[in-house]
C-alpha cells in the first residue's frame, strides 16, 4: 500500500478510484486537496504504552532512526515529543480536533486485537460497503496480526485515506 509521505512507494501511474493510502502525517501536512474532497479516513490509534514500546524496538530495526541510549532516555523523549514524528499526544489531539472537518472513523488497535471482526464490520459500515459474512471472515483471516508481526507493526499512528473522489493527490 503506498504511503503519502514516501512518493517512491506510490505507483507510477494513477490508480482508479477508490484509492487507498497509508500515512503517519498530521492533518496540516496532508495534501490540501483533502480539505475539499473530504475522503473517508480510518484513523487507527494505539494506546501510548504500546506505541512507545513498539517505537522503542523499531528504533533498533530501522537504520534511519537513532538507537536509544536507554529506555529511560527514550521514555523522556517520548513524553516530551522530541522524536521523529513528534508527539503521540499531539498527533491524536490534532486529528481528533479535525473530526468535524474530515470524515473520520477512529479505531483503536486494542479493539482490533480483542474483536477484529466487529472492527471490520464497523469499517465496512463507515465505508458504505455491504459485505457477505464469508467476505468479512476472509478479511478477518487475512488481517489478523501475528504476535511477532505486532512488534514490528507500524509504530506511529496510522491514517488510512480512502480517496474515493481524488483524481491526483499531487495536484495541490
Amino acid at each position: 500500500m503506498p504511503w503519502l509521505e514516501y512518493p517512491d512507494t506510490r505507483p507510477e501511474r494513477p490508480r482508479p478510484a477508490p484509492r487507498l493510502f497509508i500515512s503517519h502525517l498530521p492533518p496540516n501536512l496532508l495534501p490540501a486537496s483533502l480539505n475539499t474532497k473530504r475522503p473517508k479516513i480510518v484513523y487507527v490509534m494505539r494506546n501510548p504504552k504500546d506505541n512507545m514500546v513498539s517505537y522503542y524496538h523499531f528504533c533498533y530495526v530501522w537504520s534511519k532512526l537513532e538507537t536509544p541510549s536507554s529506555f529511560q532516555d527514550f521514555f523522556d523523549q517520548y513524553l516530551t515529543g522530541k522524536m521523529v514524528g513528534g508527539s503521540w499526544f499531539d498527533h491524536i489531539r490534532e486529528w481528533y480536533t479535525k473530526r468535524e472537518q474530515y470524515d473520520i472513523l477512529f479505531v483503536k488497535n486494542e479493539d482490533m486485537i480483542k474483536d477484529l471482526r466487529s472492527v471490520v464490520v464497523d469499517i465496512c459500515d463507515f465505508l458504505g460497503k455491504d459485505l457477505t459474512p464469508s467476505a468479512i471472515d476472509h478479511i478477518v483471516e487475512k488481517a489478523r496480526l501475528e504476535p511477532v508481526v505486532y512488534v514490528l507493526y507500524p509504530v506511529f499512528l496510522t491514517v488510512y485515506c480512502v480517496c474515493c473522489k481524488m483524481n491526483n493527490l499531487n495536484e495541490d
